[in-house]
């Protein structure tokens, strides 16, 4: 089996609502449309305001993981309120000034996160994705 991940580095740089990636032509997301098995990382600079950004870019692209960096979460903020559909969210908060890591992976793959491998004075998330028959994919965002 020949597994092609792509790796692409967004960054989403306002919520204003003209210039969210639904305003792209199909195009923008073409190379989403090749067979495998497709992770995105974005460093968010703010998750909150963004949702909206992210919900299109999620059902655009249908990537397996989305992983985002610099979310400015605390727990204040559940895990309801940037659920996104069809994805279970891994979280580590930092603070709303800077920081905190999560990650989304798609609902109808079989993962494991590794808290072992976690530490309180790094924010970072580990995680196995178990795939039939194949190798575990081990994923790191931090």
């Amino acid at each position: 089996m020949i597994l092609t991940v792509i790796f692409i580095l967004v960054y989403i740089h306002t919520s204003n609502t003209q210039d969210l990636p639904s305003g792209q032509s199909d195009d923008s997301y073409g190379c989403f449309s090749h067979k495998g098995l497709h992770f995105l990382h974005i460093n968010a600079r703010s998750l909150l305001p963004k949702l909206s950004e992210l919900k299109i870019l999620v059902k655009k692209t249908k990537v397996v993981v989305l992983s985002i960096t610099e979310t400015w979460l605390d727990p204040s903020v559940t895990d309801q309120e940037i659920a996104l559909d069809g994805y279970s969210v891994i979280r580590k908060d930092r603070n709303r000034n800077g920081g905190g890591v999560c990650m989304y992976i798609r609902q109808d793959l079989a993962f494991n996160p590794w808290d072992d491998l976690s530490s309180d004075n790094l924010k970072s998330i580990w995680c196995e994705i178990l795939l039939n028959k194949t190798k575990p994919i081990y994923i790191v965002v931090g």
